[in-house]
């Protein structure tokens, strides 16, 4: 028999963000990568960053146990 991996959610749910702690995970995460690993943008002391289209976006998220796994931002229009 195959053994689950433990480190693979067993459950996960690709929605898009509505809620007030999914957008500050989706701020953390574009910090981590735009201004961290690419440095497109300058380091926040907040270790926030809010991508100026916000209001207009639609953020598809990917989630496991209350934890932000990932995203990808639409721009609709």
């Amino acid at each position: 028999a195959q053994e689950e991996d433990p480190g693979f959610p067993a459950v996960l749910v690709v929605k898009s963000a509505s809620e007030e702690w999914e957008f500050e995970e989706i701020s953390r995460l574009n910090h981590r990568t735009f201004a961290e690993e690419i440095p497109q943008h300058r380091p926040e002391p907040s270790g926030r960053l809010v991508d100026r289209f916000h209001e207009e976006n639609t953020y598809v998220i990917a989630i496991a146990v209350a934890r932000l796994l990932g995203g990808q931002r639409l721009i609709m229009g």
